[in-house]
């Protein structure tokens, strides 16, 4: 699925130009799907139980406040797995996984590569009651963050979650908000939990996670990794 009225480079003329939009519709199943310059891959409202694997994301261009891969809004107990995002330079995204006012989502076994707004982050657990699950996912030349919780979230575990190469300059949308951290939480929050985790190269060696009492568990060591590779789906008719 791909939107061919695209610009060349830079946001879409609307932010309503997304590749599957998806309301009030429980237990959505999408396998296999590649997704491309779209405002958003996959939108999901009032759709709980949503299961998507195998979802290759590539060049999302907004604008705000779409430009994810993944976006649940009201969803709970949704499933993303074995999935990837490329975002390359004349993107637009925000956050490249959303998880707005939704709990019971898991994320798992996958590479996000690519973030050049400034207040967007790889995965985020957002508002309310936002409680869920990051495992086995990479994230690579993120500005503003890799994994965050804000304003909700309180509980969610980045689980073997790798963070590398952030990138700490201006890329053509002003300056990361954050200063480049790899892991955010918010003050008041206490019980999140980074597990078993891995971060390297870091463009602020003294922003790597922050706030700290927002953290019950910090357990995020430096050390080299090679990122999984991104998807790449062949179809029958190519």
């Amino acid at each position: 699925v791909e939107y061919l009225g695209a610009p060349a480079s830079g946001p879409n003329p609307s932010e309503n130009h997304v590749n599957i939009d998806v309301y009030d519709s429980a237990r959505l199943r999408v396998d296999r799907a590649r997704l491309a310059r779209g405002s958003s891959g996959i939108y999901l409202v009032v759709s709980p139980a949503s299961v998507l694997r195998f979802i290759e994301g590539e060049d999302f261009r907004g604008p705000f406040p779409r430009g994810q891969l993944v976006q649940w809004n009201n969803s709970d107990d949704g499933l993303l797995e074995d999935f990837s995002v490329v975002n390359p330079a004349g993107s637009w995204p925000e956050d490249n996984v959303n998880i707005y006012q939704t709990n019971g989502v898991v994320v798992r076994r996958g590479l996000i590569d690519g973030n050049n707004s400034p207040s967007g982050v790889g995965v985020i657990f957002d508002g309310g009651e936002s409680i869920g699950r990051v495992e086995d996912v990479d994230a690579v030349h993120m500005g503003n963050g890799c994994f965050s919780a804000y304003d909700g979230g309180d509980g969610s575990v980045f689980l073997r979650t790798r963070c590398r190469d952030n990138i700490c300059s201006d890329q053509g949308r002003g300056l990361p908000a954050s200063n480049a951290l790899m892991g955010a939480g918010q003050p008041g929050l206490s019980a999140l939990r980074i597990e078993s985790s891995t971060y390297a190269a870091a463009c602020n060696p003294g922003n790597i996670v922050w706030p700290r009492d927002s953290f019950a568990v910090v357990d995020l060591v430096e050390a080299e990794f090679t990122p999984r590779a991104p998807l790449d789906l062949r179809f029958c008719w190519e």
